[in-house]
């Protein structure tokens, strides 16, 4: 896990979600705290994702919450005026105007396309990041089954970040790949194959 991190970093990701529904306590902890130092080394910032006190106890640079992980005001109250709290929104436009006024730093759509980590989510539409634009003053982040081939009409509709797992650790070579994402944010539309 930790040499797929690094090789992202270096590739160019600039915020790392820690997200391991499945490990034991003290492993997620031990795991959280190396990735935060490994973040801190290269400039990236670092959130935990539904988990608002283990982001308390590793002094994560925030959280990303779930439907069914907390309220944002209670995460805010927790982590602070300066942390990160990132929401999933599914396809609510609705959800994303709440998470606003309750504090989010940023909210999240998805799944816009096939995905292995988030199979049974329902499927966003494209049209919905065009539509929030003009409704919030958040970042919007796009989730689910996005590849540095697919990404570019997300980012062209208003997504300011592009959420990947196996699009980037599922890849050959992670650094090129992170690289790839990367250059997305970085040239015209009209370039991106």
């Amino acid at each position: 896990m930790i040499t797929g991190a690094t090789a992202a970093l270096e590739g160019g990701a600039r915020l790392l979600q820690y997200r391991d529904k499945g490990a034991a306590p003290a492993r997620r902890e031990r795991l959280a705290l190396q990735l935060r130092g490994l973040c801190a080394r290269h400039g990236c910032r670092f959130i935990v994702n539904d988990d608002v006190e283990l982001a308390i106890a590793i002094e994560a640079d925030g959280v990303h919450l779930g439907r069914g992980d907390g309220s944002v005001r209670r995460a805010r109250e927790r982590l602070g005026e300066r942390a990160i709290i990132g929401v999933s929104c599914s396809g609510s436009i609705e959800r994303a105007v709440e998470a606003q006024a309750e504090g989010a730093s940023y909210v999240a759509f998805g799944r816009f396309y096939p995905s292995s980590t988030k199979p049974d989510a329902p499927p966003a539409q494209i049209e919905t990041l065009r539509q929030v634009r003009g409704l919030i003053g958040l970042p919007v982040c796009a989730i689910g089954g996005i590849t540095a081939d697919n990404a570019a009409p997300l980012i062209e509709a208003g997504a300011d970040m592009i959420a990947a797992v196996e699009g980037i650790f599922g890849a050959a070579d992670i650094r090129a790949e992170a690289a790839r994402y990367a250059a997305l944010f970085h040239r015209p539309f009209s370039a991106v194959p």
